[in-house]
């Protein structure tokens, strides 16, 4: 059977690359939806289809396009699901562990539904149908013909990540790229890989569209907890593609080939050379991360803020009254919150509380916003609970304790955010000069997987995102900076100064503003 060699194949890698980082580039910086659809068309799937026009190939003779079942293309769906779901996260901590952030390419996140469509279409749609037939029809194909399936599978995998032209982003698409190269080299399907590869996108395209379209939903990924799902999701469909497929034969090739002979690898070398001159432009253009310079400058520093709480379902169980005032020195908060008992189920997620009460009071520095007390007592029929922070010499410390006769002590800076607290301490926020920081993050009450109890958890490297976003609460229609938590916790400040936080989507409740003073 007539198949491309290997110098053919890597030399098309080549081309493709050259084409995406040039062509494809200018088009993605003109319209980032249209350039997409353009790219993956005409600088991937195009050149590769002209190679084999040109080689005579028949391209069914490859085993491209062997039809699954049904049974197959649902567990390659839920194969996708969990690489985007493991990726994600990958991709969050690599953020943590470089310590910078790229910029956000213009126009991917979509203003209308129109460009939403685009989007779709090209990441879910234009990316796993032409990236597939070259990466694992045409790449992993060939590689299979001379190498072992476990070889073959990490060439094509690692040949597709490094194609990206992401270094943060690299560790993140492994995860996908092996699933992919294990699911063509079981199933001989190519629409099995492109089922995987869809699955993977859409989650990215749900992202992104969420963000620019519905900002007021909130979504369970990308999360700990979604990650977590990602490798059960992995684990079993790898078990039932083992089960559902028989083990190929090993493929052989009539073609002799020296494997350090520089005609065959040399375009390898080129492109390794091109990855490396753009991931350093990557690190060179990074903007670092920070740990958040707070100031009180745009902070209302005498205010009264009235809100009504909301469970997940959106019905009103509750409200809050929050008084912000300031001396020459110090800022204080003192808010005041009340809620009926609830329970309730928000697709898998089980939300439930107490009817019960909650007192802060807070005390922060003017001088970079910086915590100097913090008390906030929490009341319930059944059980109370209370937060404590003092300085202790150089240091402070935060003391944890309850009605059942648990306390707990831990030492924290006074930058340190705390729930409940950041909300409002994150109004000093400067949120043009920057979209991502860092921080230090205490969560009083955390469920503690090694001690097996609910204790104080300090969180090193928390990761904090901001955006532009148009929202709407029973006080009227702001245009605000959206900011979210590692964790998933999310606050809306009005975009003029000063930054008034007009909702707050908490762990179980959220806050709407209803007016203000």
């Amino acid at each position: 059977m007539h198949s491309p060699t290997l110098r053919k194949v890597n030399l098309l890698y080549l081309i493709c690359m050259i084409l995406v980082i040039t062509l494809g580039s200018l088009a993605q910086s003109i319209s980032f939806a249209w350039g997409l659809i353009l790219t993956e068309i005409f600088f991937i799937f195009l050149p590769a289809w002209l190679m084999f026009r040109n080689e005579k190939i028949n391209l069914r003779q490859l085993q491209i396009f062997l039809q699954p079942n049904g049974s197959l293309l649902l567990v390659s769906f839920l194969l996708g699901m969990g690489a985007w779901f493991v990726g994600s996260m990958i991709e969050i901590f690599m953020v943590q562990i470089t310590g910078y952030q790229t910029e956000i390419i213009p126009g991917i996140i979509p203003t209308s539904v129109f460009q939403a469509l685009l989007i779709f279409l090209g990441f879910a749609i234009a990316a796993p149908i032409c990236e597939e037939f070259v990466f694992r029809g045409i790449i992993q194909s060939t590689y299979q013909k001379y190498y072992s399936p476990l070889l073959a599978i990490l060439a094509a995998s690692f040949l597709f990540a490094f194609f990206h032209m992401r270094l943060q982003g690299f560790p993140g698409l492994i995860p996908v790229a092996l699933v992919l190269g294990f699911t063509y080299w079981r199933t001989r399907s190519l629409l099995a890989c492109i089922v995987v590869h869809f699955a993977n996108n859409l989650f990215s395209v749900i992202v992104m569209i969420q963000g620019g379209l519905f900002p007021n939903i909130q979504l369970p990924f990308p999360s700990i907890q979604a990650a977590l799902l990602g490798v059960m999701l992995l684990f079993v469909g790898i078990i039932l593609i083992i089960r559902l497929t028989p083990k190929p034969e090993k493929e052989t090739t009539d073609t002799v080939i020296s494997y350090q002979k520089w005609s065959t690898f040399w375009p390898l070398v080129i492109s390794a050379i091109i990855f490396s001159v753009v991931v350093s432009m990557e690190i060179l253009n990074k903007k670092p991360l920070i740990y958040m310079p707070l100031s009180s400058k745009a902070m209302a520093e005498n205010a009264v803020l009235h809100y009504e709480i909301r469970h997940k379902g959106g019905e009103i169980i509750g409200k809050a009254f929050c008084q912000l005032s300031s001396d020459n020195e110090l800022i204080f908060l003192k808010c005041q919150r009340s809620n009926d008992a609830f329970e309730i189920q928000v697709g898998n997620s089980y939300y439930n509380s107490l009817a019960g009460s909650t007192d802060l009071n807070v005390h922060w520095k003017k001088d970079g916003l910086s915590l100097i007390y913090l008390q906030q007592d929490n009341q319930t029929e059944v059980f109370s609970n209370q937060i404590l922070i003092e300085p202790d010499g150089e240091t402070f410390i935060a003391t944890i304790l309850n009605s059942q006769g648990f306390e707990e002590q831990i030492k924290i800076t006074p930058q340190t955010l705390v729930t409940e607290e950041w909300a409002y301490r994150l109004m000093g926020l400067s949120f043009e000069s920057q979209s991502t920081w860092i921080a230090t993050y205490l969560e009083p009450f955390a469920w503690r997987t090694e001690t097996e109890d609910n204790g104080p958890v300090l969180k090193q490297n928390f990761l904090i995102q901001s955006q532009k976003e148009k929202i709407q609460v029973p006080a009227g229609n702001f245009d605000t900076w959206k900011v979210q938590l590692m964790d998933g916790q999310t606050a809306w400040y009005t975009d003029s100064t000063p930054h008034i936080p007009v909702k707050i989507q908490g762990d179980v409740l959220d806050y709407y503003l209803l007016d203000q003073e």
